[in-house]
This record gives C-alpha cells, structure tokens and sequence, in this order.
C-alpha cells in the first residue's frame, strides 16, 4: 500500500512464531530495516494426536521458511546466534557446518540457522542485581501504590526528583529489602568451602575486609543503577494514574535503545538506504 515508506522493525529473541516470519519475509525482500536482536527460532509447525490413557503424540508436520530459503527454527543444539556470525572477523573461528548463507532480494547476504537476525544489533540492558530483585519484590509496584495515593494530582510528565528518590530509599528500608548480588553469592560460597576445609580461623581477618568492600560496593550500586530506578519508579506511576499509553508515551518512546535507534536510522535516508544495500 506504501512501498516508498521507510520501515524499521523491531525484533529480540522473545520474538516468535509468526512475527518472525513477518519479520524474515520484510527482510528478505529488502522492504525494511529488521533491529534489535536474534529471534526466538520458532519454525514448526506440529500437531498433536489424542493417544489412550490420558497421552498424545506432538507431531512435527511442517516447517517455516522465509523468501530466501531460510528455515526460521532454532536447532536446538545450536549455541550461536547468527548474528554473532556478522560480525566474527576470525574466520577460522566460525563453525562452517553452523554458518548458513543466503540472499536477499536485492543480494544481501542474510545467515540461516535459526531466528532472523537484525540487520543493525541493539546490545541489551544488563540489570544490575539491585534493579533486578526491585523487580522481583514487586518494590516499584508497592511504592507506587503508596505515592500516588498520597499524589493523586501527579502530571504525566512528572520527573523523578531527589525528594522522590528519597523516598523511595526510605520505603526500601520500611520494606526491610535485602538483596544478595553476585559478588555476595561467590563470597559465601567460598567462605562455605574455606569452612568446609576448617580453614575459617586463619581466613577471618581478609573475610571481614572483604564483607566491608562488599557493602560499599552494594551502597554504590544505587547511584550505578541510578537510571533504572527512576525509569522504574516513573513506570508504575505512571500505570496507576495514566495507564500504559502513558509509559509508551513518556518513557518507551523516549528512552528505549531500540526504539531510539529506529528513529535514528528513519530520519537518517542515507543511512537506511546504505543499510538495505550492504
């Protein structure tokens, strides 16, 4: 309907299934810019057969595949993604048997083996294990509860002052969250194997350094996690009061690295163009 266009589409493994076959036949007929990360490589097509006694046979019928002959599913033996292929500059370090290769519409060379692969990679957020155990006691959520309640009137496109920040800190404390990082976890396991040995007595003086090191450290991840935690606390706010269109509108659209590398490449035709010609 609109073949002058411009088209970006934003793919990471959590997509599967139909929307990468959407995503492979765009790419493959060089109609858009696929951005993001590999596929999910989800490509059978499989029927389930009633047996006796309450069992069923899953049987595999068909598979996927997109214009340039690539099969979208995943070998499960697989351990590479195809992307890690576009941009291995060893060549004697690429599994020749795994590296598949094949054309697009206009020549470009795209790489079969599982999933699609993004024409331009987005490297993920690592969460640091604070952000993550915020999430994982439902802390952003609790105290969204708590201030909006007491903030019914917040405008949408409120920012996360230091008061605010405070405020948080002080409801963690409420909370009585704890968390472990990885750090922590390694430590006790080696004090556990310095016990084990009946070493303790002779470790005790580097143990209590290193457990001080460990809660600076942890006293520092907030300022490191600092960015997280406001997008975090703006977030739940923000659904409360507003509704997810909100946090699409006022965060999403705003920060995303994906979303924010898409409108690079779109106001860029140079490089859309430059894009879809490699």
């Amino acid at each position: 309907l609109f073949p002058d266009i411009p088209m970006v589409v934003l793919v990471n493994e959590m997509s599967a299934s139909a929307s990468e076959i959407v995503a492979g036949a765009i790419q493959d007929s060089d109609r858009g810019v696929i951005v993001g990360n590999t596929t999910f490589g989800k490509g059978l097509v499989q029927q389930i057969y009633p047996l006796t006694e309450g069992s069923a046979l899953k049987l595999t019928t068909a598979k996927w595949y997109v214009p340039s002959g690539r099969c979208i599913q995943k070998d499960s033996r697989s351990t590479r993604h195809p992307e890690d292929f576009a941009h291995d500059t060893d060549s004697t370090a690429i599994d020749s048997s795994a590296l598949e290769m094949f054309y697009t519409k206009g020549g470009r060379i795209v790489y079969g083996g599982g999933g699609i692969s993004p024409d331009v990679t987005v490297e993920r957020e690592e969460l640091s294990s604070l952000s993550m155990n915020l999430e994982r006691l439902s802390i952003f959520f609790d105290f969204s509860i708590r201030y909006t309640t007491e903030h019914p009137d917040l405008p949408a496109d409120f920012e996360v002052s230091e008061r605010m920040l405070a405020e948080f800190k002080e409801f963690m404390t409420e909370k009585e969250f704890t968390y472990k990082g990885r750090l922590e976890k390694a430590f006790d396991e080696f004090k556990s194997e310095v016990d084990t040995v009946g070493k303790t007595d002779e470790f005790s003086e580097e143990f209590a350094r290193i457990e001080q090191l460990l809660h600076t450290d942890k006293d520092d991840e907030f300022d490191r996690s600092l960015a997280y935690i406001k997008r975090g606390i703006k977030r739940d706010i923000l659904t409360r009061l507003y509704g997810e269109s909100a946090v699409y509108d006022q965060i999403v659209l705003q920060t995303d690295l994906y979303v924010k590398e898409a409108v690079k490449i779109l106001v860029s035709p140079s490089e859309y163009a430059s894009i879809l010609s490699e």
